[in-house]
């Protein structure tokens, strides 16, 4: 919850539903984790309370199932996956890819800038014909 800017994910939410005019009906998130918990409520504080009270968390399949459906829902909601997803073995493989990163000192500088600004080199003046 520390590295989310509070105000860039504001302008976010805002620019979702006033600019794109996206039609919130429900949002619900399966999840045991404390950390969502603490993110949905700091996200309901920054919308209206109409789309607030549409942004549900539940814990278990359990609680998923008495507001949608199992026929709604894909195939892989079964009972397992809920195991499945919070075995040790995919912790170690979330824990990996999170502490995977590029290293950029091996990154050419003439591609970088190739990549990042379109052409290298710089343009003090342009003329147009």
């Amino acid at each position: 919850m520390s590295k989310i800017n509070l105000v860039d994910l504001q302008q976010f939410v805002t620019i979702s539903i006033e600019g794109f005019g996206t039609r919130v009906r429900g949002i619900h998130m399966l999840t045991q984790s404390k950390v969502i918990d603490i993110f949905v409520k700091t996200i309901k504080t920054m919308l209206s309370a109409k789309i607030g009270d549409r942004i549900h968390v539940q814990h278990d399949l359990a609680e998923l199932h008495s507001v949608v459906d199992k026929e709604c829902l894909p195939m892989e909601y079964e009972d397992d996956l809920l195991e499945a997803v919070c075995s040790n073995e995919h912790k170690k493989y979330l824990a990996e890819m999170k502490a995977s990163k590029t290293d950029e000192t091996l990154r050419t500088a003439d591609k970088l800038n190739e990549q990042i600004m379109g052409l290298p080199g710089s343009f003090r003046t342009l003329t147009v014909d």
